[in-house]
């Protein structure tokens, strides 16, 4: 008798543990929609080139001029791990270093994106005697801190290819820093 009381409460448990477990398979699972972003600059886009022009023989310029905007695709990022804090970017007429006070910024920044940079009240200096993109850190140049890095950088499109330029290095290389060569 108390077998078949034990067998009675046994199988209402076993069928509902096999309906738990046979009602959480899902084969198909909705693939989440793909967003692009977009930008529209306000104003024309200054080439990096004119932008690191601004900065003549000094060694500190504060970006007071809200036409400022430059547009590059992102050549280098922080991923690999020899990149700290800053992203490189770079047009058809120079390569820029961007320092950013964010880590893993491979994961918004990835290579091959497009980017444009609203540059007023950004910094343009050198460090080590490389152009950086930066903010005013008490007279020399300095990261972009965290909390102003999405009201400057912008993303445009999807990320694309980015093909190196073969360079030789006996030629100038004025104007090859910071570019993928």
């Amino acid at each position: 008798m108390k077998f078949l009381t034990i067998k009675k409460a046994i199988l209402p448990v076993i069928g509902s543990i096999i309906l738990l477990f046979s009602g959480c398979v899902k084969d198909d699972f909705d693939q989440p929609p793909i967003v692009t972003p977009y930008y529209t600059p306000a104003h024309k886009v200054t080439s990096i080139a004119a932008l690191q022009a601004l900065l003549g023989g000094g060694s500190l310029l504060e970006i007071t001029n809200d036409t400022i905007i430059i547009q590059g695709i992102v050549t280098a990022n922080d991923e690999s791990g020899n990149i700290y804090k800053s992203i490189y970017i770079q047009d058809n007429t120079a390569g820029l270093q961007v320092s950013i006070e964010r880590v893993s910024m491979y994961i918004k920044y990835r290579i091959g994106q497009r980017v444009y940079i609203e540059c007023k009240g950004l910094s343009l200096g050198t460090y080590g005697g490389v152009i950086q993109l930066g903010y005013n850190n008490g007279g020399t140049i300095g990261r972009i801190p965290d909390t102003m890095v999405d009201g400057h950088i912008f993303k445009d499109s999807l990320p694309g290819s980015v093909e190196p330029e073969l360079i030789n290095f006996s030629a100038d290389l004025s104007g090859k820093i910071n570019k993928l060569t």
